[in-house]
Parts: C-alpha cells; sequence; structure tokens
C-alpha cells in the first residue's frame, strides 16, 4: 500500500525563502571578508642616551646667599602704673572743749532759773539738693560745657597709656554764685580727680538758684568725660 504525504508538511513550497536567507548570509560573509584588515607591527630599537660626561672638577659650586641676622629690637623700658590717690584718712574728731563755769554775774537776774532762748539757725545758709529755680552756669549749659573744652587739661599720663574717665563732680553754688566744696563723688585717680577739682573750683559765677523768691545754696553734680578723640 502507498503512503500518501501530507499537502501541510511539503516543505518545497517553503524553498524560496531558505533560498534568499542562504543568498544573504553568502552575501553578508562576502563584505566582512573584504572589510577584514590585517597590521604589521615593527620593532624599533632607541638609540643609547647621550650622557654629557663632565669631571668633577668642572662644576661649578653652588652658593646660596646667607641669611642677615637683624639684630635684636631695642627694649624700651616700661614705666610703671602709678598708684591711685590714695583716699584721704579721715581726721579724728577734735575734743570738746571744756565747759568753762560759769561765773557769777555782778547783777543778778531778778528772775533766777529763767534763760534767753537759744536764736534759731538760720535755714537759708543750709544747701538744699532741688530748688524751685536751679543754679546755671552764666550762658547756659552750652557755653558751660564750652568753658570745659578750653580748659580742662588732658593729664599726662592717662593721654600717654590711653586712659579714659568719666567723673561725677559735686559742688555747691552759693547765694552770690561762687562755687565752694569741690570734690569727686567717683574718684579714678590717674590726674583725673585733681584737674577736674581745677577747672570746676576755677568756673566764674554762676546765676544762684532759687526757693520761694530766695536766693539759696544749692548742690549741684556736674559730669565730666575724659575721653581720647
Amino acid at each position: 500500500m502507498e503512503r500518501k504525504k501530507s499537502p501541510k508538511k511539503d516543505f518545497r513550497k517553503q524553498s524560496p525563502q531558505f533560498f534568499l536567507i542562504g543568498l544573504v548570509v553568502a552575501l553578508s560573509t562576502t563584505l566582512l571578508a573584504f572589510e577584514y584588515k590585517t597590521f604589521e607591527y615593527h620593532t624599533y630599537e632607541l638609540p643609547d642616551p647621550i650622557i654629557n660626561e663632565m669631571d668633577e672638577d668642572e662644576l661649578p659650586p653652588l652658593t646660596f646667599p646667607k641669611k642677615k641676622v637683624l639684630p635684636p629690637p631695642p627694649v624700651q623700658p616700661i614705666e610703671p602704673m602709678p598708684v591711685p590717690d590714695p583716699e584721704p584718712t579721715p581726721m579724728p574728731d577734735p575734743e570738746p572743749d571744756p565747759i568753762p563755769e560759769p561765773t557769777p554775774d555782778p547783777d543778778p537776774d531778778p528772775n533766777p532759773g529763767i534763760w534767753d532762748e537759744p536764736e534759731p539757725l538760720d535755714k537759708e545758709d543750709i544747701p538744699i539738693n532741688i530748688a524751685e529755680v536751679m543754679p546755671e552756669f552764666k550762658g547756659g549749659e552750652r557755653a558751660m560745657y564750652e568753658y570745659l573744652g578750653k580748659n580742662v587739661k588732658y593729664p599726662k599720663f592717662a593721654l600717654e597709656n590711653g586712659l579714659e574717665a568719666k567723673l561725677y563732680v559735686q559742688f555747691i553754688v552759693n547765694k552770690d554764685g561762687s562755687i565752694s566744696d569741690v570734690k569727686v563723688l567717683n574718684p579714678e585717680g590717674y590726674g583725673f580727680d585733681k584737674e577736674a577739682i581745677r577747672v570746676v573750683s576755677a568756673m566764674p559765677g554762676w546765676k544762684p538758684g532759687k526757693q520761694a523768691g530766695r536766693k539759696v545754696r544749692v548742690y549741684y553734680v556736674l559730669p565730666i568725660n575724659f575721653s581720647i578723640l
């Protein structure tokens, strides 16, 4: 009995496709063969380096400049810091004078045992801190500071050492405008206190303060600033 082939399994129908695939592979192989290159490698010998052989005696000596040794700077003597002005030691209170014994009166008082009342103290002579009309430098506050700027001399030692201070000077302006009882409330020393007292004591007359229309003595505190510009 003869076997029949199935038409679905007949591969001869696909032979054109296999032919085209083989043709493409053959052409690709041929092109790669034409593009393949080979390289030749050559070896070259480098000449020996030229060494300049010089005698050691012909080599120039190496010289280096000597460093200049500077002399040490002169040592300036350091002036000792002055000791601030010591605070004045309080003076001991004087011993009270002995009370003298009463001497007999040649003319006895007809009313023995009755003494005259002592005269009251003048309250106007006691300085006060605040008055209705405060004392004023003649010309005003601006004129006062112009006076200070022209007359204050900066202490030499404080100026050389860059020292500054701000002092509060208290004094009394009397009824006639004069200055008294000048003192520094916060003493600093180094010549600041003496200069502040000197310049304030030499001030010209002030306009006195008034209380209830009467001239009175008034305390006044003046700040003086010693500053190096």
